[in-house]
């Protein structure tokens, strides 16, 4: 028989120091009958993408994952794709003409540019945050970025209200410090982090406490959150050099995989130990000026620009390197839903069945800035409110404001109206279960 314990248990040890537990089924049997707990996730990409190699095609049910996300194959029913989809409002807006202002200023807020070239309303990320507030010891979100660089226009997809962006957090080790709570100030505990020890060591002795005295399944969530843990402060430290002070990170393409990688890790850390219920991941930037010379193609590495091929302007070189750089993100993208849909949660359901995670772009089709047919690819049910295994063509010209309010639904609210509301509004039709 194992000891019922509370959602919010956290592991303890000297001066302070915690760290958050996953769902374990002890917290389970207390809390009958079982709620699913609904999370927001968002992971940008920059630039759109190569239509032709990323389009999905077939019927509703009976539908071809392209090779740009053919990683998501063994998730392919816990996926659904909505196509058709025009960002009306970033098209119809007066400012920021280039397309890469709109495109970015409107695709989490639904609203028009300012002469700023940001946006003219709050992000529906931001927006949901502040309506559920935060879990309790937690926080209402969680804005992570890699290479977002300056705060131009066509940096930022996260706002406050009009003129008002939010920078993401770029540096993995403060984001590490936060969700662990690894911030005494304590001078012996400063101490022995100078010393390289992991904040699991802090924990340890409330650690091997708590797994005497769970079951077997318990026993295993437990040790392997515990391990991915560890693992990820290994990461840092190995990066940080001889100190375990906060690293210095080189922001050059050869580190940006591993820093892409390094935020999604810790985005899955904090949401399946229910320290937020909303995160955004924004991978660099509209023009981005990513070098992806860590991907091959015609056996040398890639040199271009990221934003230079989205132009294709070598034709057909661009576009076949583009291809294999639009892959990768789609590699990325399966990784975080991989790692989210390896957490079980209570009733057998996993974080990713409990959540909404979306891959957007500020753009359809990176090469003429279209902001028409702008993907949106949902992956799980957003705890079991969203039909999944799904291909669905929306009417041509259908606006993304029906995308946000969806999302706004799927996190408890009620309104039909979300960003401008010259737009026709309401969730969209017949994704609901």
């Amino acid at each position: 028989m194992t000891t019922p314990l509370s959602r919010r248990t956290f592991l303890r040890g000297a001066a302070g120091i915690s760290l958050a537990l996953p769902m374990l089924e002890a917290m389970e049997a207390r809390a009958q009958p079982v709620t699913r707990t609904r999370r927001l996730v968002i992971f940008f990409t920059p630039d759109g993408f190569y239509r032709p190699t990323f389009d999905i095609t077939g019927t509703e049910t009976a539908f071809t994952l392209s090779p740009t996300l053919a990683s998501l194959a063994p998730l392919k029913s816990k996926l659904t794709y909505y196509d058709n989809i025009d960002q009306k409002s970033s098209m119809d807006s007066s400012y920021g003409n280039n397309g890469h202002d709109r495109g970015m200023a409107g695709i989490l807020t639904g609203a028009k540019t300012s002469p700023k070239r940001l946006s003219l309303g709050m992000s529906i990320d931001e927006s949901i945050a502040r309506r559920i507030g935060a879990p309790p010891g937690g926080f209402a979100s969680l804005v992570l970025g890699v290479q977002t660089a300056n705060v131009a226009g066509f940096s930022r997809i996260c706002f406050t209200g009009a003129d008002t962006p939010i920078a993401p957090q770029e540096n993995p080790q403060t984001t590490f410090n936060r969700i662990v709570g690894a911030t005494s100030t304590d001078p012996a505990v400063m101490k022995r982090r100078a010393q390289r020890k992991m904040v699991v060591d802090y924990v340890l002795d409330d650690y091997k406490s708590l797994r005497s005295k769970v079951g077997t399944a318990d026993k295993l969530r437990l040790d392997a959150h515990v391990n991915a843990v560890e693992t990820l402060q290994t990461e840092l430290n190995n990066t940080s050099g001889a100190s375990c002070s906060i690293p210095t990170f080189n922001f050059a393409g050869a580190d940006y995989p591993r820093l892409v990688k390094l935020q999604t890790d810790l985005a899955v850390l904090a949401l399946k130990c229910d320290l937020t219920r909303v995160v955004v991941i924004q991978c660099s930037k509209s023009v981005s000026r990513v070098v992806p010379n860590w991907l091959m193609w015609n056996g040398a590495p890639i040199e271009k620009e990221h934003h230079d091929l989205a132009h294709y302007g070598d034709g057909a070189n661009d576009a076949a390197m583009l291809e294999v750089v639009d892959k990768w993100y789609g590699d990325q993208f399966a990784y975080l839903c991989n790692q989210m849909n390896a957490v079980t949660e209570a009733g057998g359901f996993t974080l990713l069945d409990n959540s909404m995670t979306t891959l957007v772009s500020e753009y359809g089709l990176g090469t003429s800035h279209s902001m028409v047919r702008t993907p949106y690819l949902v992956m799980g049910s957003g705890g079991g409110l969203l039909k999944t295994g799904r291909f669905i063509k929306f009417p041509a010209g259908t606006n993304h404001n029906k995308v946000l309010v969806t999302m706004d639904r799927v996190m408890g609210g009620t309104s039909n109206v979300y960003g401008d509301p010259a737009y026709a509004q309401g969730p969209l039709p017949g994704v609901f279960v």
